[in-house]
């Protein structure tokens, strides 16, 4: 498995529809709208890097209202 946490970044006005959209992916386990930068915290869970190649570029980074993302993977311990 592999985990990421995306940040992301949204246009105004459009935290709580994006943020709603993020969770209803497959692989993102959580997400929430915090204060500050970035807009929302998203975390996701995949099976390799392929799938989260997929999700982040193909899936989330298509989201209506969406203005950029930073991807951190978690290193396993």
């Amino acid at each position: 498995m592999v985990a990421a946490y995306v940040f992301v970044t949204v246009e105004p006005g459009k935290n709580a529809q994006v943020c709603s959209a993020l969770r209803a992916l497959p692989g993102v386990k959580q997400a929430h709208v915090c204060w500050g930068v970035p807009d929302i915290f998203a975390f996701a869970q995949v099976q390799d890097d392929v799938a989260l190649k997929e999700l982040v570029l193909n899936k989330i980074q298509s989201i209506p209202g969406l203005r950029g993302t930073e991807t951190h993977i978690v290193v396993p311990e």
